[in-house]
């Protein structure tokens, strides 16, 4: 399970994202996330993450070979933390 601190806003604006136990929050948090890393197994990667409003997750890793592969899974917020949880964080 990895975990994700979570805020919005800035400075002392900044406030933990909160929901209520067992909801996916309706928080704008949904939609297509990219960042690019190296992974352990697979290298140099370009990962998109899309989060679904009802609490699905859908993770691809882009390879540098131009091969896909593709992870499923959920998303939560708890208390301040995105929660991931999927076969791709799995031991």
């Amino acid at each position: 399970m990895a975990l994700l601190s979570l805020w919005l806003g800035c400075g002392d604006e900044a406030q933990p994202i909160t929901s209520d136990e067992g909801q996916p929050p309706a928080l704008g948090l949904e939609g297509a996330w990219t960042t690019r890393g190296v992974d352990a197994t697979f290298g140099e990667v370009e990962v998109e993450m899309s989060l679904m409003a009802d609490g699905r997750l859908s993770m691809v890793l882009l390879l540098a070979n131009g091969g896909r592969r593709s992870f499923p899974g959920t998303w939560e917020v708890d208390g301040e933390d995105l929660v991931l949880r999927g076969t791709y964080f799995e031991p």
